[in-house]
């Protein structure tokens, strides 16, 4: 019997330790963040700028997330379970919390881009396609940190993705030709969210949005008809455009 009970208090022991230390952790990180946002919310009172804004919303929410994966991470390392299911766990973990982290990034960039298009119009439209292309470059930035914290070699898989990338660009010539010409479109300010304009065609109306493929053009009649961006540009130079003010 006394061996007995010495071997479940010492399962119960094994339990209990690594649930209180994520209960511990998690209040804490419960506590820190109310504190912390409390303040931010109040100091962002005084300021103007929407950045400081588009951060903390941003971020109040994974915060807590964070210090669940912390709680998680330490309470394996003082667990008693086999070192090959904590090294495997504690790798799940970190790419999660990288992933975690490359999404806020994405989204306060995106968010940061349609807050102040309008003040950078001319250098950083705010169209969609400006703010795709931003999240993909993060979320590519983020996958490769990944891959290299986990021990891989990048070199090979980028060599891999340019040879790759040739072979998708000959099959995509047609989206790819889009993409470039939307491109083209919004750093040229060539045409611009709100400007009027008259097409070849005859169909006219208001740019409300140039995404990775298309143009998109809200008629008079309030119908909304979409122009491929390399065919926009084709025309540009017969396109009646009157500059939004």
């Amino acid at each position: 019997m006394p061996g007995n009970f010495n071997i479940s208090i010492e399962n119960v022991i094994q339990i209990v330790v690594p649930s209180i230390i994520v209960i511990v952790v998690l209040f804490a990180g419960y506590v820190i963040r109310k504190i912390l946002f409390t303040r931010l919310s109040n100091w962002t009172q005084h300021s103007k700028s929407q950045i400081d804004d588009i951060i903390i919303s941003s971020t109040k929410g994974p915060f807590i997330i964070w210090f669940l994966m912390l709680g998680i991470y330490l309470a394996l390392k003082f667990s008693q379970l086999p070192e090959n299911i904590v090294v495997v766990a504690g790798k799940i973990l970190f790419i999660l919390g990288l992933l975690s982290v490359t999404l806020v990034l994405a989204n306060v960039c995106s968010r940061i881009i349609a807050a102040y298009s309008s003040k950078f119009e001319k250098s950083l439209p705010g169209v969609s396609l400006t703010q795709n292309v931003v999240r993909i470059i993060i979320f590519g930035v983020g996958i490769l940190i990944i891959i290299k914290g986990l021990g891989t070699d990048i070199t090979p898989i980028l060599a891999t993705l340019g040879v790759g990338g040739l072979a998708v660009a000959l099959a995509l010539q047609d989206t790819l030709s889009n993409l470039f010409a939307g491109l083209h479109i919004i750093t040229n300010s060539v045409i611009r969210v709100g400007d009027y304009v008259k097409l070849e065609t005859g169909e006219e109306g208001y740019v409300i949005d140039i995404n990775w493929r298309t143009t998109k053009i809200r008629m008079l009649t309030n119908n909304v008809i979409l122009v491929p961006n390399a065919k926009m540009v084709q025309w540009l130079t017969s396109v009646c455009i009157t500059t939004a003010i």
